[in-house]
């Protein structure tokens, strides 16, 4: 995929997400409770991560209930070697693209341990392959939910990185 179809994504992803969270705070409003702005960011980060990777151009209903699906690829690493093969950029695309939609979701657990970081992507993401596999609408591959997992743990220790070093900077500008 092309620089702009991964623009063109991240401004469908975007759009749906503000949708849904406008949704989430009108809901809210009638009932007459707050919104708290930390759920609306996790909201959505997880509205823009469903938009970008299981309802991506639309569901062909017609197509998932009547076509037989492609087998999950289950060993791992075979496509992210497959895509070595092929060159930088697809290589780039597949791990970089699977790593960086799952920095936002470590950095939103930051308060619990790396494990817990690893295992939510782990599991938030082979439910995104499952409903990939179910709705035909993407490649169902243990490779991008390593990957995905890793992209957690990532996130998790760049915002406790973060967090750390702005806590040093300010006590020490308390002094």
């Amino acid at each position: 995929m092309r620089l702009t179809g991964i623009l063109i994504y991240c401004l469908r992803a975007a759009t749906f997400a503000a949708a849904v969270c406008a949704l989430y705070a009108l809901i809210n409003w009638l009932r007459g409770r707050r919104v708290r702005p930390g759920r609306l960011v996790a909201l959505a980060y997880l509205a823009a991560l469903i938009q970008i990777t299981v309802i991506r151009g639309g569901v062909n209903w017609a197509q998932v209930l009547t076509a037989t699906r492609d087998a999950p690829r289950m060993v791992p690493l075979q496509t992210t070697l497959e895509e070595l093969r092929a060159g930088a950029w697809p290589l780039i695309y597949h791990v970089v693209g699977n790593l960086v939609w799952f920095v936002p979701l470590g950095a939103l657990l930051r308060k619990r341990n790396a494990l817990m970081a690893l295992l939510a992507g782990a599991g938030i993401s082979a439910c995104i392959e499952l409903m990939q596999y179910l709705l035909m609408t993407g490649v169902t591959d243990v490779d991008d939910v390593l990957l995905n997992a890793l992209g957690a743990l990532l996130g998790w220790a760049l915002a406790r990185l973060t967090l750390a070093i702005f806590s040093c900077f300010c006590y020490n500008r308390a002094e």
